[in-house]
């Protein structure tokens, strides 16, 4: 299945679509599962609670706290957005009622791991993040 950017992505906002066709293309990104679970290896996520999470992972693995309140880092935010951008989706599991997944309230985990200068994953430093509803 290919996997496109949700509605909240950078790339779709500057877009500038009219209600009509984000309403167009929500549709069609969500017509893409079929009203099944959305598992997959990697491509976009199928984010619930926004965008943000490759952010969250470099954060939290240069030793950041991502707590609500992100003023604290100020300083150093350029340099964590620049470097998230080395964090691609590796896994997304699904909420499933049929293999009896249940991540919090029908949430969906993703698996997220940097990419070395080369662009070969470091699976070993990968970070796990979470959004239900």
């Amino acid at each position: 299945t290919l996997t496109y950017p949700s509605w909240e992505h950078p790339a779709v906002e500057a877009l500038g679509l009219s209600d009509e066709e984000f309403d167009e293309y929500e549709s069609f990104t969500d017509a893409l599962y079929c009203g099944k679970a959305r598992h997959q290896l990697c491509g976009n996520p199928s984010t619930i609670q926004g965008e943000g999470m490759e952010l969250i992972c470099q954060l939290a693995s240069s030793g950041y706290f991502c707590g609500s309140d992100w003023s604290h880092l100020g300083e150093v935010m350029p340099q964590m957005q620049d470097a998230a951008k080395r964090w691609p989706l590796v896994l997304q599991i699904d909420s499933d009622e049929e293999l009896e997944f249940d991540w919090g309230d029908a949430g969906t985990v993703y698996f997220w791991a940097p990419a070395d200068s080369q662009g070969k994953l470091q699976i070993h430093a990968a970070w796990v993040a979470m959004q239900c509803f």
